[in-house]
């Protein structure tokens, strides 16, 4: 009597209908379950499963751990021409200074996913070229290059980085703050922190906006909801500018409000008004009829890890 067997986790797999009619031929003729033809063809790759299969990830998956355990910035050298960038079957980006020779990994991780879920999705496709090696020499060999002090930099990217709003850990919320606020990625590479009052027509604009945008924070902090945002609109239909406001969670309320006030203030700086006209009244005007887009970022609590 036939056993059923459960294999998990489950992998789908979409072939052509003659490939699947081959299948199930086969099947009926050798008297075996669609599964165990399959199952038959995958033997080869038990390799992985294998103690040597787990040593090699073992040791890929601490390469890639002390590689990315600090910030590297683009390798010394010249960089070559992407046709002659391939490490194995990877194309990655090689540079040569005199006769050293650098391969540079950019590891991508995607708003909602942790460090190291794109650490491990890394290390299955490094792992996926040991595998592809014909024999344990040229195996071993490649493992010995990955761990090659100098040989390999690994540098972590994040797609759209400016546009997240949930973030998997401190470490990366800190980093947007970093960049985004305080850093030369900053808006017009402007530090909002630092844009304060040098006369008294500015202080008055700065301390009408503070006191302004403090009741916007406070609507704010009374109907905050994770991952969702706050929208500050006019009483008239005139309609007027809008804004879109960054809230870090990260950070305390008053350093959102500096960082917000100091963005207005370099607006009313910068702003193009005949000397004639009040700038005063007219940027007050601007901005009370201005729909304001407050933001969260905050760290995803909920975040699967895995």
């Amino acid at each position: 009597m036939a056993t059923k067997t459960t294999h998990s986790p489950m992998l789908g797999v979409r072939v052509p209908r003659a490939v699947s009619e081959g299948i199930r031929r086969q099947a009926k003729t050798n008297k075996m379950s669609i599964t165990d033809v399959v199952l038959n063809d995958l033997k080869p790759y038990d390799v992985y499963t294998s103690p040597e299969g787990q040593d090699a990830l073992e040791r890929i998956n601490k390469v890639l751990e002390q590689g990315t355990a600090v910030v590297h910035n683009r390798p010394t050298g010249v960089q070559q021409h992407e046709d002659d960038s391939w490490w194995e079957n990877l194309q990655l980006h090689k540079y040569i200074d005199g006769e050293t020779i650098t391969w540079e990994h950019r590891i991508v991780q995607k708003e909602g996913d942790t460090r190291g879920q794109a650490l491990s999705q890394y290390a299955d496709t490094l792992w996926g070229e040991w595998y592809a090696k014909k024999d344990g020499l040229q195996r071993e060999a490649l493992l010995v290059d990955l761990e090659t002090n100098g040989r390999h930099v690994f540098r972590v990217g994040y797609p759209n980085f400016q546009k997240w709003r949930v973030f998997p850990d401190v470490y990366e919320l800190d980093l947007h703050w970093k960049w985004y606020v305080l850093g030369d990625r900053a808006e017009k590479g402007i530090n909002y922190m630092e844009a304060l009052p040098t006369n008294p027509e500015e202080q008055r604009f700065y301390d009408w906006t503070a006191k302004y945008l403090t009741e916007v924070l406070s609507q704010y902090t009374n109907t905050y909801q994770p991952n969702k945002r706050l929208v500050v609109t006019p009483d008239t239909q005139d309609g007027g500018w809008s804004y879109a406001l960054r809230y870090y969670t990260n950070h305390t309320a008053s350093e959102n409000l500096t960082h917000w006030a100091g963005f207005f203030l370099t607006n009313y700086r910068q702003a193009q008004i005949d000397k004639d006209v009040d700038r005063f009244n007219v940027m007050v005007g601007d901005l009370t009829l201005a729909t304001l887009y407050v933001h969260t970022l905050e760290i995803q609590k909920d975040l699967k890890t895995s």
